[in-house]
């Protein structure tokens, strides 16, 4: 027959056994939910960081069809000639990457399109929304590029088709550009989770 005792004592090494695995789920499941913020973190800043400076490249893109009177009153532009666009790059100077492109497939997007479902929804939404308008964008520009300089198979060139394409690449831009302000901010909320408890990003 067992004794009391020792029924007390294997009841109690039980109880301990079971709040010894208890105590390291927990801490398990804090270390995951803790790396999890952190990669959360640091993906919502990497994006934020590409985008501003896309974002650089693409509003002095607009400023000067602004400037020179190409965007109507509808926010639609109307390029002057097949070498407007390509004006435009000249004129403002700006640093398309080694590979004559605003964008590439060094992007991060390109990288990272299946971690940035560790964020929230609307910046998922927002992410996908900018990215789709920036590749077409793009997409179009190197087409443009193609037919404008003869960058093709046939080296021939086509300033009438680029012409007719040029308009696109700047829509497309203008629609990428619009979702921008909504996205760096959800994209800043996410940054700091810990520290801003509520901001309203419309």
């Amino acid at each position: 027959m067992i004794s009391d005792d020792a029924i007390a004592t294997g009841f109690i090494s039980g109880v301990f056994s079971i709040t010894g695995i208890f105590i390291g789920y927990k801490l398990s499941n804090f270390q995951w939910e803790k790396q999890r913020k952190i990669e959360k973190r640091n993906i919502a800043t990497g994006f934020y960081m590409e985008i501003n400076d896309i974002i650089y490249i693409i509003k002095k893109i607009i400023k000067y069809y602004e400037d020179h009177n190409m965007i109507n009153e509808f926010n639609q532009p109307r390029s002057a000639g097949p070498y407007t666009l390509n004006g435009a790059i000249v004129e403002t100077k700006i640093g398309l990457n080694r590979f004559g492109s605003l964008y590439n497939e060094n992007g991060l997007y390109y990288h990272f399109r299946k971690e940035i479902y560790l964020l929230d929804t609307d910046t998922v939404e927002g992410l996908l929304n900018f990215y789709t308008e920036l590749i077409h964008a793009v997409n179009l520009y190197n087409i443009y590029d193609g037919y404008l300089f003869g960058k093709n198979p046939t080296k021939n060139t086509d300033s009438t088709a680029a012409w007719n394409i040029e308009d696109d690449v700047i829509k497309h831009m203008l629609v990428a550009s619009n979702e921008v302000p909504n996205l760096l901010c959800l994209l800043e909320v996410q940054m700091n989770k810990d520290n801003i408890k509520r901001k309203m990003c419309d």
